[in-house]
């Protein structure tokens, strides 16, 4: 099953938070079977990656590209909720060649299931 976390966020909601990850979950074909799922991103490199999973902070002035992330997932009628935890590479301007440092990021998203 391929997953496609998006968010949006009010355009002039200068604080708004967006995400974006592409996740393929092998064996699971329905969203009612992705409670107790897990997905796992991992990367060695150094450089920065060619990568589209990333959240995007203050308005898109900054932008956090996975290094070692972990989703946990759970679905209840019309919702999914994922936990993300893991560490990620902050970048700042986007288009930054080198991060500035390795952040914790660790939170809860929940949205309606399509």
């Amino acid at each position: 099953m391929l997953l496609e976390i998006n968010s949006t966020a009010p355009i002039d909601d200068a604080f708004a938070h967006l995400f974006h990850f592409d996740i393929r979950i092998p064996g699971v074909d329905d969203a009612e079977k992705l409670t107790g799922e897990q997905w796992h991103f991992s990367s060695s490199d150094t450089e920065r990656i060619d990568t589209l999973n990333q959240i995007h902070l203050k308005d898109h002035n900054a932008v956090l590209e996975p290094v070692d992330v972990k989703m946990i997932f759970d679905t209840n009628g019309k919702y999914i909720q994922i936990e993300i935890q893991g560490s990620f590479r902050w970048y700042d301007p986007p288009d930054a060649e080198t991060a500035r440092k390795d952040v914790a990021v660790r939170g809860t998203l929940i949205g309606k299931r399509k």
